[in-house]
């Protein structure tokens, strides 16, 4: 299965290079450890997996194994012999059977290890695989170089990254290493890399916490507004409503008025009027054709005087020519009379003359 790039990482200088370089944090604690060691030169064998791609190499170093040189130091020469290299690679296939040896390790005290015949002799005689690495360290300031050997030659790389795995090969490896120095586990010194891995985690657990509490508060805002919103728009919906049924309250109230005002009054006229014509025809219903002056007495009010009619409520011509003259018989001379051509248009208050 192809190795994922891991998630959590620390880059440390301009990672633009060819290969990428992923050290394991654990690797990077124990190589820092090993400074501590009161010894001119220390070295170590570094283990890992060399990926190829079209484009881009990677270098993954999880591992590594302490190197007991027994060669001789002549100024900035380091050599390695086949003896160091065998107990390197039992080591290896003891503490890390799933990595191969992809580079090595050495650091001093006065400055870094620099580029020699010496170490590429070493590099070409059992790293000889492409992108293999040599890395280097003054010990005193903690600066690190890494190489990578390309072209058969060692080729400075700008910067890499620290990964943080749990890696339990390379921590029983430091486990036992300690326990063979006399240390037991309890007595060690913090393991830099496990801290360095719970801070940021811890660190993550944080921020990812801090985002969920503002996307809640955000999502909590978001719905008190929108409840906010409904109901003043429910407020404003139902003072509508309420103003639209106050005035239709109203108009009902003014329309009751209106015909309270309004019904007294019809009774009044129908009764006023037309009960006294109907008294007047009964009271006279034998009466003779009137030739001269007839007063007839409605409400106090003269209907009839010198040959003229005042025409009241409910009158036609044929009426008043029975009313007058016991029948129908002239209504066409009160018609040629008075100019009329319609014997139905007549008005209340009209006054005809009479034949």
């Amino acid at each position: 299965m192809q190795r994922q790039l891991p998630k959590n990482v620390r880059q440390i200088g301009n990672v633009s290079d060819n290969p990428k370089i992923y050290v394991e944090d654990y690797v990077d604690t124990f190589l820092g450890q090993m400074g501590e060691r009161d010894e001119e030169i220390i070295a170590a064998a570094l283990i890992g997996e060399i990926i190829h791609e079209e484009e881009q190499d990677y270098v993954y170093v999880f591992g590594a194994v302490q190197m007991n040189l027994t060669g001789t130091e002549q100024g900035e020469e380091v050599t390695v012999d086949e003896e160091v290299w065998g107990q390197v690679c039992r080591d290896k296939e003891e503490y890390f059977e799933e990595g191969e040896l992809i580079g090595w390790y050495a650091a001093r005290r006065e400055g870094a290890v620099k580029i020699s015949e010496a170490i590429l002799k070493v590099q070409q005689q059992y790293l000889e695989k492409n992108t293999t690495l040599f890395v280097t360290r003054d010990i005193e300031i903690q600066e690190e170089i890494i190489y990578a050997y390309k072209l058969q030659d060692l080729m400075e790389i700008s910067g890499h990254y620290i990964y943080y795995e749990k890696n339990p090969a390379m921590q029983n490896y430091m486990i036992m290493r300690r326990r063979n120095l006399g240390v037991t586990p309890s007595e060690a010194i913090e393991d830099r890399a496990a801290k360095d891995f719970r801070s940021i985690i811890k660190e993550r657990e944080e921020k990812q916490e801090q985002k969920r509490t503002n996307r809640f508060m955000y999502a909590a805002s978001t719905f008190l507004l929108l409840v906010i919103v409904i109901i003043g728009v429910t407020m404003m919906n139902n003072y509508d409503k309420m103003k639209a049924l106050q005035d239709s309250l109203e108009v009902l109230t003014r329309d009751v008025e209106v015909q309270k005002e309004d019904e007294p009054e019809e009774p009044l006229v129908q009764e006023d009027t037309k009960p006294e014509v109907e008294k007047e025809e009964e009271s006279k219903p034998e009466e003779p054709k009137i030739k001269e002056e007839t007063v007839l007495e409605t409400s106090g009010e003269a209907v009839m005087a010198e040959n003229s009619y005042v025409v009241q409520k409910g009158d036609t011509l044929d009426k008043i020519s029975k009313k007058i003259y016991g029948d129908i018989s002239y209504v066409e001379e009160i018609c040629k009379l008075n100019g009329l051509e319609n014997d139905n248009l007549i008005f209340i208050g009209e006054k005809l003359l009479l034949p």
